[in-house]
């Protein structure tokens, strides 16, 4: 049973105004939260996709992917099977779900959770032989501003591929 979902990735920054100002730029926007973590945003979802976390060096806090509903268990079980243990949260982490490192030491967290999806876009207007319902009007759309609609990939460097591939193919089914 697969993971389905890439829910946030959390880092630990010296300067978290210098990274929320950063991620503003790009175009997430604030997100609400209850710790000391800045939570940051996609502006058409709900759910935080970046956590922003005050450490003394810029690294990876923790990554966090959602399994929704019977698969939550299937991957649990998948986890035990291949001998990977469970582990206590990093300091500050949200709660729930399970913890888990991969192979190089990167705290993971499943979490009984789906994904979320923004909206779906307008539909756009287009010409075809014999339907015009476009007329003097641009194609593309105007006025909008190139802005991220969710988190679809997170990017790890790492000593050993075989071995990560291993894990996040293997034992988290992506």
């Amino acid at each position: 049973m697969p993971v389905r979902a890439l829910l946030h990735y959390a880092l630990e920054v010296p300067d978290q105004s210098v990274g929320q100002k950063f991620y503003r730029d790009f175009g997430l926007v604030d997100a609400t939260g209850r710790d000391n973590a800045v939570r940051l945003r996609p502006a058409p979802l709900s759910r935080e996709a970046v956590l922003l976390y005050p450490g003394p060096k810029k690294r990876l806090h923790h990554l966090a992917f959602g399994a929704p509903g019977d698969e939550f268990e299937g991957v649990k079980e998948t986890l035990r099977r291949a001998g990977v243990k469970e582990t206590d949260p990093p300091r500050g982490a949200p709660e729930g779900g399970i913890w888990v490192r991969d192979p190089d030491g990167h705290a993971v967290n499943i979490r009984q959770e789906g994904r979320d999806l923004p909206p779906a876009d307008p539909p756009l207007t287009l010409n075809s032989p014999g339907h015009v319902s476009r007329i003097a009007v641009r194609g593309c759309p105007e006025g909008l501003e190139a802005r991220p609609r969710r988190l679809g990939h997170a990017l790890l460097f790492t000593p050993d591929v075989d071995r990560q591939l291993d894990f996040y193919t293997r034992a988290l089914g992506m």
